[in-house]
């Protein structure tokens, strides 16, 4: 059954307490707006479909999970719908990283456990489609996309250049097979709020022609932005419009991953899980040896494991 993005009921301005169990949307204020917290949204509404590969679950009314807690797993959630994104977007999404296990590493920031991190991605390959794990974090293969991956595990194997264990960073090789190492980014920073320390965050991806923007927990200022950057050149686009949505991965060391909220737009599309979404098994892709190998994702499944067609709602 496909997963139904219900939409606005009103533009009225509210405020709305957030929670694991159910989340209510709310318009925010022109003030809010320029400086949130976690339990404020964006004005907008819409209708959509979301369709998920590998580990991805739901976990509450308007939130799913990209991986739990577990070695080696990986999850992708996408629109099904493709999205026009040529002419400026807003990725507004609460997000949480909870129960790290497995390795611990010493890092800058103290010993840490918990990896390896999630990505917000905009590609027009096909769907549904996830990458590698672990430190690959589901998008590494992944051709004529874009990704802006939250990353919170250093990856110290040759090819990876991670700067640290805490860090977001914008990658891309165009039409080409995307990559995880640090060699495809278009910028990054390690100057951040702490990821993955079980707190709910807000974090928004906005994009105008020739900007790129991330903010995490303020819309006040940006923790990267990137210049010089047209989607509309640097993918191949359907008509300016590609798929969204976000891949993780765990590996040795691991965490939950959780998407608590998601809107998405010019102005902010509110998504409402109120309905199972279709989700395909994990694909059997091998595990790259390096990053700096030649490395390409297989087609997307065209059906779920339950037989629905993706691309085409069951019911309008």
């Amino acid at each position: 059954m496909l997963l139904r993005i219900n939409p606005a009921s009103s533009p009225s301005w509210g405020r709305a307490l957030i929670g694991l169990g159910a989340l209510v949307l709310c318009l925010a204020t022109t003030a809010m707006a320029q400086s949130p917290n976690p339990d404020t949204a964006v004005p907008g509404g819409g209708i959509s479909n979301l369709a998920g590969i590998g580990s991805v679950s739901q976990i509450s009314p308007t939130g799913f999970r990209l991986t739990p807690s577990f070695p080696f797993q990986r999850g992708a959630v996408w629109m099904i719908n493709k999205q026009f994104v040529a002419g400026g977007f807003q990725s507004t999404f609460q997000f949480q990283i909870s129960n790290p296990g497995g390795l611990v590493e010493s890092t800058p920031l103290g010993i840490q456990r918990g990896g390896d991190g999630f990505a917000f991605v905009i590609q027009n390959f096909g769907i549904p489609v996830v990458g590698p794990a672990a430190g690959y974090l589901g998008y590494h293969g992944l051709p004529n996309s874009l990704a802006v991956e939250f990353d919170t595990w250093q990856n110290f194997e040759p090819g990876f250049l991670d700067p640290n264990g805490n860090h977001i960073s914008v990658h891309s090789r165009g039409a080409a097979a995307n990559s995880v190492s640090e060699t495809a980014s278009l910028a990054h920073t390690t100057s951040i709020p702490f990821l993955k320390d079980g707190a709910s965050h807000l974090a928004r991806v906005d994009y105008t022609p020739g900007t790129l923007r991330v903010f995490v927990d303020t819309l006040a200022f940006p923790v990267l932005t990137v210049t010089g950057l047209d989607l509309a050149t640097l993918l191949s686009l359907d008509n300016g419009s590609a798929w969204v949505g976000f891949t993780s991965g765990t590996g040795s060391a691991y965490q939950t991953h959780d998407i608590l909220r998601w809107e998405f737009g010019q102005t902010g599309v509110p998504v409402v899980v109120t309905e199972p979404f279709p989700v395909s098994a994990t694909p059997s892709t091998p595990m790259p040896i390096t990053p700096a190998d030649p490395y390409i994702l297989p087609p997307a499944p065209t059906t779920a494991t339950d037989g629905t067609p993706f691309g085409f709602p069951s019911s309008p």
